[in-house]
């Protein structure tokens, strides 16, 4: 029959494709749940369980990210953010030591507070990062985007230039030479 063709086709699309409870579709189709889960199973329709998404802690491709996780893209992106931002403070901070303007103490003090709050935010994604990346390992996946590696170079390199600045002493006692392997002209 053609009519009930279409009533179990509308049936099976309001199971398969709803999160409508059972109970209510069958009261406003008049027919019982117990006659829809028979069918369910006969014609091995997809379980509602199974389209709600794996539980949050399975590994590997079948793993959501949970609502608040940042996905590898996320995290990189973030990284090389804090970076620049980390890079542009200290270049700021390096040109003025090397013209030789003094800094005030508030100006100092801001600055520092300024580097401070970046490098922890760095150090904290970096870290999320890095215990991401051991996840991969073990499952066997090869990591992509940043690796440990590039995250310790970048605190390698911003480390040194923080050396550097404080080996110049108080803003306007010298020049501040560049870091190894940066482009940039020196101003001194």
């Amino acid at each position: 029959m053609a009519g009930d063709d279409a009533l179990w086709a509308e049936v099976r699309r309001l199971y398969v494709e709803t999160d409508e409870p059972i109970e209510v579709f069958v009261r406003r189709l008049g027919i019982a749940s117990r006659t829809v889960l028979a069918r369910a199973r006969l014609e091995a329709w997809p379980r509602r369980s199974e389209r709600r998404g794996k539980k949050v802690g399975l590994q590997g491709p079948v793993a959501p990210v949970p609502p608040g996780h940042p996905t590898r893209a996320a995290r990189d992106a973030l990284i090389r953010r804090f970076y620049g931002a980390i890079s542009a403070k200290l270049s700021e901070w390096e040109t003025r030591v090397s013209s030789g303007e003094p800094m005030t103490p508030e100006e100092r003090d801001r600055l520092m507070k300024e580097l401070n709050g970046m490098i922890q935010g760095f150090e904290k994604v970096a870290d999320v990062a890095a215990g991401a990346e051991k996840k991969d390992d073990r499952a066997e996946r090869r990591p992509r985007g940043l690796s440990a590696a590039d995250t310790q170079r970048m605190r390698e390199e911003i480390a040194g230039r923080l050396e550097r600045l404080h080996a110049a002493g108080e803003p306007g006692a010298g020049p501040v030479d560049a870091a190894p392997g940066d482009d940039r002209p020196s101003e001194a």
